[in-house]
């Protein structure tokens, strides 16, 4: 089994002065594109993100081609080198008679997580994966020092809030280039099954038992769930990041007038100290 790192708790506010290392980050976002919180997110929070160092997958089930074009084209200059579609609808399509929805949630972080982390993928190019929802207004700055405090010298991290049980909630949460890759290798391992076959996972599927979580269904939610849970499998255990991990992002902001809200509380103090 795979080691099992110690929280870094106990950092000052000082601790998340910036280093000289460069960061290479991916912030995976859970959403689909005509999400109005998304729209939100690409012109407040997201360019300022990718100004600290972050690039964006965000992970939709997409048949319409020209709905992704559109969606790039709404990105501002500043932001488009940095962000890329995950389209899980490619490999996907005529499966399952799937259509974007909540219950489609754990098909699509199948398709994305596995679609990131192939070989020759775009998850080669980073270190630290943050996966998240489009509800959440993550503070790239302390997120960003949070992570050069950790360096790029541990195997198998799978960092968030939750202090007991198997998984993290997925609105914010942190991988390592080892523990993406371990889950996509659970991933692979997976089909993709309608509900109505859940009892031919193995283990078989039981509801609230965890353990059993590692299984592709539609229609489904929790993909938060199955991704601890197969991290479990691959040897990758839950970790809490310590308080200062709960500096990291404000969630949840349904409404997205309360996130754009949000996001101008947050740049007005980072710009007045």
């Amino acid at each position: 089994r795979r080691h099992q790192h110690e929280s870094q708790s106990g950092l000052s506010e000082h601790s998340f002065a910036a280093a000289s290392t460069e960061l290479r980050a991916l912030m995976m976002l859970l959403t689909y594109t005509d999400s109005e919180r998304l729209a939100v997110a690409m012109r407040t929070w997201m360019p300022w993100c990718a100004s600290q160092g972050f690039s964006f997958a965000l992970g939709v089930l997409e048949p319409d081609s020209a709905q992704i074009d559109a969606l790039l084209a709404r990105a501002s200059a500043d932001l488009r080198p940095s962000l890329h579609v995950e389209n899980a609808f490619s490999s996907l399509k005529g499966q399952h008679d799937l259509r974007e929805s909540r219950e489609a949630e754990r098909a699509k972080t199948w398709s994305y997580i596995r679609q990131i982390a192939m070989k020759g993928g775009l998850g080669e190019k980073f270190d630290w994966f943050v996966q998240m929802d489009d509800d959440t207004l993550p503070d790239c700055a302390k997120t960003a020092a949070f992570l050069r405090h950790r360096g790029q010298d541990q195997h198998g991290v799978y960092l968030g809030p939750s202090m007991s049980g198997m998984f993290h909630p997925g609105y914010y949460l942190v991988m390592d280039r080892s523990g993406i890759k371990v889950l996509a290798e659970q991933l692979v391992a997976q089909p993709l099954r309608p509900f109505s076959k859940s009892d031919e996972c193995t283990p078989r599927y039981a509801d609230r038992m965890h353990e059993t979580d590692c299984c592709v269904l539609y229609p489904m939610i929790y993909a938060d769930v199955m991704i601890g849970s197969c991290l479990e499998r691959g040897g990758v255990h839950r970790e809490y990041w310590g308080a200062d991990g709960d500096q990291l992002y404000k969630h949840p902001f349904k409404d997205p007038k309360a996130l754009e809200t949000a996001w101008k509380k947050l740049n007005h103090s980072r710009l007045v100290p």
